[in-house]
């Protein structure tokens, strides 16, 4: 009789045991990254609905880490911070610049890889902006194109743009009626929408003729047919559309306009998130990730 006793009060202690134990929050559901998926070699979702790119190795990395599944939740530039604000996923990852004003309205992380803004241009424009330094390049896509500029190219300006461009340089005498700004069209730039590259873009070159694109893929198309001149955009993501796209080219890649860090980003009340995220990004091979992608 001792001997059951002894056994079933050993097995309730370890009913106890199992019962009121709360395993790690972290384990209790899906670990949900928010990812734009056209921002590659960053991140990509393809047509079949698949992901790959760096972000996404690390989202995985991150994931196993944890011991949570992962869920992969597609958002958009221009809806980024809603979608975080509004919960639809708990971690934003992929191609995300720190800036102060997220940092006000969100967790950032710890580095993870140090970026820059820089111009890419369709390469029949980079011989003649290749010696252009940072600043001088600025100040010339902030004024108006004017004759011997070397982004007139007649493929760029509007056939009404290059008839009173012919004009103005040497042409006939233009009408007294001829608007202004057909003798004087502005540097075409083109942007895709949210994000940093439309936010800099604005505020660098605010003389310039900025054309937001409907996606992250129209820019690329837009240079690669002269529609217009340069898109500023992220080192990482102009050399690998240089790579991709061989009409394009990256005017002065090793000198970036400004720092651009890339980091991840979690609401405000997601402190325990974000501090297993930086304790991870202090352990991970970032470095073996980053050589499958640039």
């Amino acid at each position: 009789m001792r001997h059951w006793l002894t056994l079933l009060q050993g097995l309730l202690f370890c009913w106890s045991l199992t019962a009121f134990a709360t395993p790690p929050a972290t384990t209790q559901e899906p670990l949900r990254v928010g990812s734009t998926g056209d921002y590659p070699p960053l991140t990509l979702q393809k047509p079949d609905g698949s992901w790959e790119g760096f972000a996404i190795d690390m989202a995985r990395n991150l994931a196993k880490h944890l011991g949570r599944e992962l869920e992969l939740v597609k958002t958009s530039w221009p809806t980024l911070h809603a979608d975080l604000s509004a919960g639809k996923f708990d971690l934003a990852m992929g191609g995300i610049s720190f800036t102060e004003g997220r940092s006000q309205q969100f967790l950032m992380s710890e580095t993870v890889f140090e970026d820059g803004k820089v111009a890419l241009t369709n390469c029949q424009l980079h011989p003649y902006l290749y010696y252009y330094s940072t600043a001088d390049l600025l100040t010339l896509l902030n004024q108006p194109l004017a004759c011997g500029s070397p982004l007139l190219m007649d493929t760029v300006l509007t056939p009404k743009q290059q008839y009173w461009m012919g004009v103005k340089c040497g042409g006939t005498k233009p009408p007294d009626n001829v608007p202004f700004e057909f003798l004087h069209p502005p540097v075409q730039v083109v942007e895709n929408p949210g994000g940093t590259n439309e936010l800099l873009a604005r505020q660098w070159l605010p003389k310039a003729a900025i054309t937001i694109a409907h996606d992250n893929v129209e820019p690329f198309r837009t240079l690669v047919e002269l529609k217009a001149h340069v898109m500023i955009t992220d080192r990482v993501e102009a050399l690998y559309k240089s790579r991709v796209m061989p009409e394009l080219c990256v005017i002065n890649p090793d000198a970036p306009f400004n720092r651009s860090p890339k980091v991840y980003m979690t609401r405000k009340e997601s402190k325990v998130l974000m501090q297993e995220v930086n304790n991870w990004l202090e352990q991970v091979d970032k470095t073996l990730i980053q050589s499958h992608w640039f």
